[in-house]
């Protein structure tokens, strides 16, 4: 920028100058300052979330950053389904299809209810039973004429879980649950819909084992699900390593939405840290900390032969080659880059490395 034309800012514009891509005051770069990528990546963010950040200071007193965003980060597309008067959210991803059957196709195998599915029979469950709640007047298989129901699918299981009605797909804000409920059984968070009414978010993971352990009570299993959903199944573990607390609550909430176990490190050395004494599958991990940064503990956990099996993938704000290049150098499974960085593309990632 020209001296005349910097000359002519107001304070305001010069502030606003800190929002340009790659503007920094410094001439070389450290570990926290100098790269340029800061506050433009936020505005970034902040303008695909529809909100805003406006910035005030004063010599002496300091700088003040204020930061508006809608009720929450995380959104997901989910299924409003209602089971005796009270509608829950059932998150889309893990289910495979919505469908109603009708009474004489409700069949029943080895003692257990079933519907058919492609041709295959899969183990049909009230959800009122599931959740452990009083079934509806009206929900019971022998009585009623056409039962909507949706497939939830975990691996090669599937169950198929009997509901009122089927409300719709909608996309929803998730809100977590705080302490104390914040791990309730079958329940992942809660949302509040346009109406103004607050529904409860299930746990596809927790519906997928309680249905098992349903159809599998008595040992009224069909023989060829057997092997293919041992009902000791554990949920698969994530670990989020990332210096910014933002950043970690954000992903761990989407995360643990879609069904995953998430432990949480604030650099390098702390997840080594956990992951020699916590059973984790994959490890997600910013590139920039301080301490181990994301390529160092790349390159640990590819030493270590206890972890080298691990998947790891890198998101971090630096897009250049060099850096893509280097995490697959260190044995990085993937890179995702913040600035690009949305929710589908996190889960789908993750769930191909893991599947």
């Amino acid at each position: 920028m020209p001296e005349e034309q910097a000359q002519s800012l107001d304070d305001q514009a010069a502030i606003d100058l800190i929002f340009r891509a790659g503007f920094s005051t410094r001439t070389t770069a450290t570990e926290v300052s100098g790269r340029g990528v800061g506050m433009d990546v936020v505005r970034q963010h902040l303008d695909q979330l529809g909100g805003q950040i406006a910035i005030s200071s004063a010599p002496g007193a300091g700088t003040r950053f204020s930061i508006h965003v809608p009720l929450t980060l995380a959104t997901m597309r989910a299924i409003l389904v209602e089971q005796n008067g009270q509608l829950f959210a059932v998150p889309s991803k893990p289910i495979e299809r919505t469908a109603r059957v009708k009474e004489p196709k409700l069949l029943h195998l080895q003692g257990r209810m079933v519907v058919a599915v492609d041709g295959h029979p899969v183990p049909a469950v009230e959800l009122a039973d599931v959740l452990e709640r009083p079934r509806s007047a009206g929900s019971d298989p022998e009585a009623a004429q056409s039962r909507p129901f949706f497939v939830l699918r975990s691996d090669d299981a599937r169950a198929a879980l009997l509901v009122d009605q089927l409300v719709g797909e909608q996309e929803i804000v998730v809100k977590q649950l705080a302490w104390p409920l914040r791990r309730v059984r079958n329940v992942a968070g809660a949302t509040i819909l346009g109406t103004g009414q607050t529904v409860a978010i299930l746990n596809p993971t927790d519906l997928m084992r309680t249905a098992l352990k349903l159809v599998g009570a008595s040992g009224k299993r069909v023989q060829a699900e057997k092997e293919q959903a041992p009902a000791t199944a554990r949920p698969r573990s994530v670990l989020v390593v990332d210096d910014s607390l933002p950043t970690r609550t954000l992903e761990r909430s989407i995360l643990d939405v879609a069904g995953y176990q998430t432990f949480v490190a604030a650099d390098g050395n702390e997840a080594l840290k956990l992951l020699r004494t916590e059973l984790i599958d994959l490890v997600v991990s910013d590139v920039q900390m301080p301490g181990l940064d994301g390529f160092g503990l790349t390159t640990e956990i590819r030493r270590d032969e206890q972890l080298r099996h691990i998947p790891v993938i890198l998101v971090t704000s630096m897009a250049t080659t060099d850096y893509r290049e280097r995490g697959v150098q260190v044995g990085a499974d993937a890179y995702i880059v913040k600035g690009q960085f949305e929710q589908g593309q996190l889960l789908d990632t993750v769930g191909r490395l893991i599947a």
